[in-house]
């Protein structure tokens, strides 16, 4: 690809170059939500024409944008490449944004297609694997970023950065963008993504070998063995098409995994070339001013970072959210979050007992001691195999603790625990990994016939072990692990439908769970 030598005919408008669609424009970034466009940051004044072998036309480029026909392959594409997880959660993490990669001053790629579809999550435990074809013709970029607008040098906005300003600055993402485009690649790019059951008896090497005899023709060149591995990954998984670039029929007979058909698709990506790949970097780089780059920044990741929840309670109608060894406190009646603090503060003395992070806690809503005392208003904080029990009216811990968990809780047969969950002055769950157990307070023993699967009793919880859970009165559990939440009708006895869904962000406002 070059400037074209000849003139252009007076009179034919030239089209332009594909990639410029995105290119030198703003882009909202979030995790698991397709990105948008925002306004064009580089001006596209006098424009020149510039020809492509690949496609036989000449397009029209703007000065000061610039193309490489030969690009080095994004950091995390090759050619054909082959991605094989045990669960959904980590396949979508896999192929989703890394919000830790976007809350950075370093140029990073984003894929072009839209976000994962939670439908191609299957009901069953199943491996999730995707072959994907990475074909570009060319590079459009921005060489120089400091050609871009004017009014992006220096923005109206406030800092240093402060929660109370959070709309002004998602204002302003959604104007300028949190990212902007400097570069797209551009030509075909296909992903075969396979679902396949644990029940079929397929393992993570039996699925690779199918992949990877889909590479290879139908002709005799191809051994049995290889033909095998390719029908049996046919028939025991499902097959969807993703892709961008070339005839659309072309790319959706790849289905069959014949290389025919991959070739077939290939040949059409000249025909109907698209952006495939985005490179990106933080819109806080092309701000002059480093205070208000570093609080448009900040403001970015406390809006799409999250860290996991561990435990969650209710004090002065206030709830508290401690994650790690920090905690949220929001007030539900302003809908208002407060910074983050370490626990040590709204508890004193915890790191003396080893009780720096925790693991779990509870608040004894219900709940009454072996000697008939009111456990209303005590908190069970836990880590490891210890339980310490906390005054909520003086913030001190009780006499006698910490405990051991089996002397706290006679019966319980973990070592430590995950999660647990009050939902009456009888019923008491503690879980660890993917077993449960039923422990009654009212008679402080645990019930006959446990442990039990998790998959047994909480249909449709489908984490293979919880971060934390809470009960708000209403019928309703909500279990937590990583990023994601699952809504559990205890009257149905089932995860309510639609669900796990993300947690993004640290607003607590903007977890629809809280004030539903």
């Amino acid at each position: 690809m070059g400037d074209a030598q000849e003139p252009t005919s007076r009179g034919v408008e030239m089209p332009p170059l594909p990639g410029l669609e995105v290119v030198g424009r703003g882009i909202y970034l979030r995790p698991y939500q397709p990105y948008t466009l925002a306004r064009v940051l580089f001006e596209r004044d006098a424009m020149r024409p510039i020809s492509s072998k690949e496609t036989g036309t000449t397009y029209a480029l703007p000065e000061g944008y610039e193309v490489n026909d030969s690009p080095p392959f994004p950091m995390n594409e090759s050619l054909n490449q082959v991605v094989i997880e045990e669960s959904w959660d980590r396949f979508e993490t896999e192929m989703s944004l890394d919000a830790s990669a976007a809350v950075s001053n370093a140029p990073f790629s984003v894929s072009a297609s839209t976000s994962w579809n939670n439908r191609l999550r299957s009901e069953h435990e199943a491996y999730y694997a995707v072959r994907s074809s990475f074909v570009p013709l060319w590079m459009v970029y921005v060489p120089n970023p400091n050609r871009c607008i004017a009014e992006l040098r220096d923005p109206d906005i406030p800092f240093p950065y402060a929660p109370e300003h959070r709309f002004r600055y998602e204002e302003f993402f959604r104007e300028y963008g949190s990212h902007y485009v400097n570069g797209a690649w551009v030509g075909g790019k296909s992903m075969l993504v396979f679902t396949v059951t644990k029940s079929s008896q397929m393992s993570k090497e039996d699925i690779h070998a199918g992949i990877k005899a889909s590479f290879a023709g139908v002709d005799a060149s191809v051994d049995a063995k290889s033909s095998t591995h390719r029908e049996r990954l046919r028939k025991s998984s499902q097959c969807t098409v993703i892709g961008k670039g070339g005839n659309e029929v072309q790319l959706a007979a790849m289905s069959s995994l014949d290389q025919a058909a991959y070739d077939a698709w290939l040949k059409t990506i000249p025909q109907n070339p698209q952006v495939i790949e985005l490179a990106v970097s933080g819109i806080w780089t092309l701000i002059d001013n480093r205070e208000k780059a570093a609080a448009l920044m900040e403001a970015y990741r406390e809006a799409v970072s999250f860290e996991s929840i561990k435990a969650v309670f209710e004090l002065h109608r206030d709830l508290y959210f401690v994650r790690g060894s920090k905690f949220v406190r929001y007030n539900r009646e302003k809908k208002l979050t407060y910074p983050s603090r370490p626990f040590r503060e709204l508890v004193p003395n915890l790191e003396q007992e080893g009780f720096e992070r925790v693991d779990e806690l509870f608040r004894g809503t219900h709940m009454r001691s072996p000697a008939g005392e009111p456990l209303d208003d005590k908190l069970f904080v836990f880590r490891r195999d210890r339980v310490l029990r906390i005054d909520l009216n003086t913030m001190t811990t009780d006499e006698g603790y910490p405990r051991p968990l089996q002397e706290e809780f006679p019966g319980v047969p973990f070592e430590r625990i995950d999660a647990a969950l009050l939902t009456g002055f009888d019923s008491l769950y503690f879980f660890l990994g993917n077993q449960y157990v039923r422990y009654n307070p009212a008679k402080h023993r645990v019930d006959e016939g446990y442990p039990q699967l998790i998959s047994k009793r909480w249909v449709g919880v489908t984490f293979d072990r919880i971060d934390a859970s809470v009960y708000w009165g209403n019928g309703k559990v909500y279990f937590f692990k990583g990023d994601q939440h699952i809504r559990y009708d205890l009257a149905n006895y089932r995860a309510d439908p639609g669900y796990p869904k993300h947690v993004v962000g640290n607003y607590v406002e903007d977890w629809q769970f809280v004030d539903a």
